[in-house]
This record gives structure tokens, sequence and C-alpha cells, in this order.
């Protein structure tokens, strides 16, 4: 309904087109902020540490869309270019050897992105195996406080096992002593007697 209260007093189909065509797209110098909005983020664009190269594309690949539907449009030497620029300072080396073995000027972006794709791979697998040791000390060191505390309980329980053996050697002792004091006075008798 809103539609047709905006056309309702054009008498042509001319003039509905434009009509709408404003109403939707603006004007000539709302297009050219649009554009100016757009080549600024493509200037400004640039590969986060978090973000793998299937995120920070897809992002780029957004802009480029808008660029595009606003009728401007980068080579792909531009857009390759910029793609190796936005890439954070641990990747110098990665975009370096790139540049220098590489034509810039022939290499698809397909390819670039897939040798990035290969890249972004083994760091993530750098980034899991950092992790893993980092969780393996983490249990190595709760075994090793876990060992302690079992060790020392060891120690605890056999000095109590000495202790009770202690006792029980003093407590046999004693008896035997009393046997003894008993055996001379039974040999005696029995000496007697016989």
């Amino acid at each position: 309904m809103e539609e047709m209260e905006k056309i309702y007093e054009c008498n042509t189909a001319n003039n509905i087109w434009d009509t709408l065509k404003i109403h939707h797209e603006g004007t000539s110098h709302v297009e050219e902020t649009r554009i100016d909005f757009e080549v600024r983020e493509f200037e400004i664009f640039e590969k986060s540490e978090e973000e793998n190269i299937d995120e920070m594309y897809s992002r780029f690949t957004s802009i480029m869309n808008e660029l595009k539907s606003l009728g401007k449009i980068y080579s792909p030497h531009d857009r390759i270019r910029k793609i190796l620029r936005c890439h954070p300072s641990s990747w110098r080396p990665m975009v370096t050897t790139i540049t220098q073995a590489k034509d810039l000027n022939v290499l698809a972006l397909e390819d670039l992105i897939g040798t990035l794709r290969a890249r972004d791979v083994l760091l993530q697998e750098d980034k899991l195996i950092k992790k893993g040791k980092m969780i393996s000390l983490k249990a190595s060191q709760a075994t090793q406080d876990n060992l302690d505390e079992a060790s020392s309980h060891v120690e605890e329980i056999k000095e109590t096992k000495e202790e009770q053996i202690v006792q029980e050697n003093s407590k046999n002792d004693e008896k035997k002593g009393s046997d003894k004091k008993i055996l001379p006075k039974q040999k005696r008798q029995f000496k007697k007697e016989n």
C-alpha cells in the first residue's frame, strides 16, 4: 500500500520508475555517499588474528559485492594486492613468499585463497598442539600434586604401621621376658622331679 501512495500522482511508467528508484536507491548524491563508504571499508579492511581465512574472505566478498552493485569495480590484481596487505604481521613471511614466488598479475584469486587456507590450517594445528601441551602440563602438575599428597599419606601409613609393629614387638618381648623368667624355674622343678 505504501508503494502505491508514492506513485499515485505519477502519470507515466517512466515517472513511476524514477520515483521508485529514488525512493529505494536514493539520489545520485546518496549513491556516491554509499560508494565512498564502501570504498573506505575496502581501504581499511584487515584480517584479525582470531579470524580464519574463510571468515576474512567472506567479509571481503561482501564489500566487493556491495561495491559492484554500486558500479565500483576493482580489478582482480587490486583485490589480490588488498588481500595480501590486509593480513596481520604474523602473516608477513607468508605474504612476502607469495609476492616473490608468484606473478600477481596472472594469479587467480581462488589460487591465492587456497594457498592462504593451507597456511591457516597449519596455524590452527599449531594452536591446537600448543593448547594440548598446556593442558597436559596442567594435568601433569595436578598429577604431581596428587602424587605428592599420596606419597605423604603413604608415609603417614608407614609410620603408623611401624609404630604398631614396634608396640607389638615390645609387647611380645615383654611376654617372652616373662616366659624366660618362668622357664628357668620350670627347668629346676623338672630336674628335681626327674
